[in-house]
């Protein structure tokens, strides 16, 4: 699920030293998926807003990534899987650029 941070440096009395700090704070411990970043004005303020993913944890993750959907299990269940058998190799061809 996507979720939205916004940092403002009049939270910060106007010191973009201790915005930076601060969001480089939260991207250190939070380690968030960035999937877009803006900054504005807002008067004499800047505004940095994030909208972010929280990441999934190692194991979540890998337990996710080694998953077998269930349809591979159903249609693979009876398949022969011999690594020795032939290897059908493509004919060469051109690229058109």
């Amino acid at each position: 699920m996507q979720k939205f941070r916004l940092f403002s440096s009049a939270a910060y009395a106007g010191d973009l030293s201790a915005l930076e700090t601060q969001i480089n704070s939260w991207l250190a411990s939070g380690r968030p998926h960035i999937h877009h970043m803006a900054q504005s004005a807002l008067g004499e303020h800047l505004i940095v807003s994030f909208i972010y993913a929280e990441p999934l944890g190692e194991q979540a993750q890998a337990a996710a990534s080694a998953a077998v959907p269930a349809v591979f299990e159903r249609t693979l269940a009876n398949a022969d899987l011999d690594p020795s058998e032939e290897v059908v190799v493509l004919p060469e061809m051109e690229l058109p650029y």
